[in-house]
């Protein structure tokens, strides 16, 4: 009966130790069918699944321009003319139809364009932020301001994109 116990306590030691050694599954994320693969993997922060925005971007046929003075990611994406942009290390999301915007651009410090800007901006869960060098940000929520859905299987670890 002792050796049927330490025999448990044994094999329960063991299932620990390798689990915690062992690193988790990859998570993969496709892109209307195709595989993404990116130089940084995405990881889960916070309960959200953070994957590097420009090469989600980019797989939606968007543009992206990072602006390192003010820690600024900005895109456009030509197919649904939405204008994006968001600061690094902070919750806020700026997201419009650009054709909308480009009245204020002539005089973006005007009451009206901080208004414009005011009522297009929302808070996310969990703020862009940098990781290897790359700009990691919410799968749902970036994808979903491109107007794209999102699904993720938290069992197999798949972020599924699709426009």
């Amino acid at each position: 009966m002792n050796h049927k116990k330490t025999l448990a306590s044994l094999l329960m030691l063991f299932v620990l130790a390798f689990s915690v050694i062992l690193p988790a599954a990859d998570i993969q994320v496709f892109v209307n069918g195709q595989y993404l693969s990116t130089d940084q993997p995405p990881v889960i922060q916070d309960g959200r699944t953070m994957v590097p925005l420009r090469a989600i971007f980019e797989a939606l046929g968007a543009q992206v321009e990072y602006f390192a003075d003010t820690r600024t990611v900005s895109g456009y994406d030509p197919q649904t003319n939405r204008i994006m942009s968001l600061v690094l290390d902070q919750k806020t999301l700026f997201c419009a139809d650009y054709t909308l915007f480009q009245v204020y651009e002539a005089n973006p410090t005007s009451q009206a364009a901080i208004n414009f800007v005011l009522s297009h901006t929302k808070e996310i869960d969990v703020p862009a932020t940098s990781i290897g060098g790359r700009t990691m940000v919410p799968a749902r929520v970036i994808a979903e301001s491109l107007g794209a859905s999102v699904v993720w299987d938290g069992n197999t670890r798949v972020v599924t994109i699709t426009r």
